[in-house]
C-alpha cells in the first residue's frame, strides 16, 4: 500500500486523490476533486439550511465546507483532530500519527483481501483480509475506489464524514474499531475489526422462524443503545441502525458499524437536521419529513427489535413511497404484528420507542430503566462481562452479503 506524507490525507479523501495524482503522475488537467468542491464552496450559497433542504448531500451540513478547515473544526467540536506534522521513523519514512484517537492507528500494517463479504453503497466492497505481518489477525477491509472519489467531490466528502464521525465514536466498547485508513494506487482501505459471527441479519436468519426470544433480544438491543447513547453523547446522531450494521463478535459481544449516513449535531438537544438520509424501513417520521434530531435513533431501535421479536417489519410497502406512507399512518396500524407469543411486557417496550411525536419517544434514561432490560445487568455490559446466552457459531467462510 502507498504510503503518502501527511496526515491530513488520512481524513481528507479529496486531498488523497490529489497527493495519488501527484504520485502516479498521470498528467491530467481537469480540476482536482478538492478544488472543484472548494470552488462550489466559495461560488455556491452559504446559507446551511438552503444546502441542507435539498435533499442530495448530507455531509455535515452544519458545517458548509471540507471537514479539514480549521474554521470547521472549530465549528464542529473539540472532538475533532487537529493535525501536527507526521514524524519520522528510523528509516526515514514519514509516519502519520493520531492524536485523541484511541484505537487507531495510521499505516502500521499491510494487508490480503482474501474474499469478498459485502458490497456497499456507490460500489464500495467490504473483504475479508489477512494481515501479511500476522496471518492470524483477519480484519474486515472497507474499499472505495480513487477513481470513483476523483470524479465525484460529494462522495469524497461523505467519506471524510464517515472517517471522521467513526473515529469520533469509536473509543466505545459498542461501537467497531476503525483501526486504520490507509491508501493503494487504485483505492482507499477502511481496516475494521472482523466480526467473526457476522451481523445479526445472518444472525436472525439462522433462528427458528427468524424471530430471537425475549432475552437475546434484550441483549440486543440493549448493546445497540448503549452505543447509541456514545454516538449521542459525542454529539452524532447515526442514523443508520439496522440488523445489517450490528456485528457480532466471537465473545459474544454486539458492535454497531458503519457511520456512512451519520450527522455530527452542534451536541444541542433540540438540533436539527433538515434532510432525508436511512434506511427507508428503519426511518422515523421525521426523518421521512426531513427535520429530525437525535429521536430517529431511538425509533429505528424500535423497529429493530419488533423484527428480532416477530422476525417481520412493522412498515412495509411495495415501494419506498408506501413505506414512507406506512411510517407516517403511525404504529397504531402495525401492531398486530406483534403476535400472542410476544409479552406485553416486550410490546410495550417496542411501542413506547415507535411513537410519531418524537418528544413524547422514549429516551436513554425511559428505556434503561425500562422493564424490558430487566434480565441485563448493564454495568456487566460496560464492563464486557454479560454477554449473549445464544449465539451463531463462528463461521470459517463469512457469507457474501449486502451491507446497506
Amino acid at each position: 500500500m502507498t504510503k503518502i506524507e501527511g496526515l491530513d490525507y488520512m481524513c481528507n479523501p479529496l486531498a488523497l486523490c490529489d497527493a495519488m495524482a501527484r504520485v502516479e503522475g498521470d498528467g491530467r488537467e481537469e480540476m482536482s476533486a478538492s478544488r472543484r468542491w472548494r470552488r462550489a464552496q466559495r461560488d455556491g450559497d452559504d446559507d446551511d439550511d438552503d444546502d441542507d433542504n435539498d435533499g442530495s448531500s448530507d455531509v455535515n451540513d452544519s458545517s458548509g465546507g471540507a471537514l479539514c478547515d480549521d474554521a470547521v473544526r472549530a465549528r464542529v467540536g473539540t472532538t475533532m483532530m487537529t493535525m501536527p506534522p507526521p514524524t519520522t521513523t528510523t528509516t526515514g519514512t514519514p509516519t502519520p500519527e493520531l492524536p485523541n484517537t484511541p484505537n487507531v492507528k495510521a499505516f502500521e500494517d499491510d494487508y490480503t483481501r482474501v474474499s469478498r463479504i459485502g458490497s456497499g453503497r456507490y460500489g464500495t466492497a467490504v473483504w475479508l483480509a489477512i494481515s501479511t505481518s500476522d496471518p492470524s489477525k483477519k480484519v474486515a477491509m472497507k474499499t472505495v475506489s480513487l477513481s470513483t472519489l476523483r470524479d465525484d467531490a460529494e462522495l469524497a466528502m461523505l467519506l471524510e464524514n464517515e472517517i471522521e464521525l467513526h473515529r469520533a465514536c469509536g473509543a466505545s466498547q459498542f461501537i467497531v474499531t476503525l483501526q486504520s485508513v490507509s491508501c493503494e494506487p487504485n483505492f482507499v482501505n477502511l481496516v475494521q475489526e472482523l466480526g467473526e459471527r457476522g451481523d445479526l441479519f445472518a444472525h436472525l436468519m439462522s433462528m427458528p422462524e427468524s424471530r430471537c426470544d425475549e432475552h437475546s433480544t434484550a441483549f440486543y438491543a440493549a448493546s445497540v443503545l448503549m452505543g447509541v447513547k456514545f454516538c449521542h453523547d459525542m454529539g452524532v446522531v447515526f442514523r443508520d441502525v439496522k440488523l445489517e450494521n450490528c456485528i457480532l463478535f466471537a465473545d459474544g459481544s454486539l458492535k454497531l458499524t458503519d457511520f456512512g449516513l451519520a450527522k455530527r449535531l452542534r451536541g444541542l438537544l433540540d438540533e436539527r437536521s433538515r434532510s432525508t438520509r436511512g434506511t427507508c424501513a428503519y426511518m422515523a417520521p421525521e426523518l421521512v419529513l426531513g427535520s429530525h434530531s437525535y429521536g430517529v435513533d431511538f425509533w429505528a431501535l424500535g423497529v429493530l427489535t419488533h423484527v428480532l421479536l416477530t422476525g417481520t417489519f412493522p412498515f412495509t410497502g411495495a415501494n419506498d413511497k408506501d413505506v414512507y406512507e406506512s411510517v407516517l399512518a403511525g404504529y397504531d396500524a402495525a401492531k398486530s404484528k406483534m403476535t400472542h407469543t410476544v409479552s406485553s411486557m416486550s410490546r410495550n417496550f417496542v411501542g413506547a420507542l415507535l411513537v410519531t411525536d418524537e418528544t413524547a419517544r422514549m429516551n436513554f434514561p425511559r428505556a434503561r430503566a425500562s422493564a424490558f432490560f430487566s434480565t441485563i445487568d448493564f454495568e456487566g455490559l460496560e464492563r464486557g462481562s454479560f454477554r449473549a446466552t445464544t449465539m451463531n457459531p463462528l463461521m470459517k467462510n463469512i457469507p457474501s452479503r449486502r451491507v446497506n
